[in-house]
């Protein structure tokens, strides 16, 4: 599946932003009035899209975008 077939118009290099969940969520939905609170990179392979994505927790990562 290619990442257009999910969101239309999504390409490789576009940033994707999300809304979490954890405790500095809260915290940053509070400090900036949004409710968006993470952003990833997409990044279309043959396998498929994937989120490249980092945490202080876990590093560097990707994760399947569905």
């Amino acid at each position: 599946m290619q990442a257009y077939e999910i969101w239309p118009g999504l390409e490789s290099g576009d940033l994707v932003f999300i809304e979490t969940a954890d405790p500095l969520a809260r915290f940053l939905k509070r400090a900036t009035g949004s409710r968006l609170t993470h952003v990833g990179l997409m990044r279309d392979t043959g396998g498929g899209p994937y989120i490249l994505d980092a945490t202080p927790q876990d590093g560097v990562f990707e994760v399947a975008i569905d």
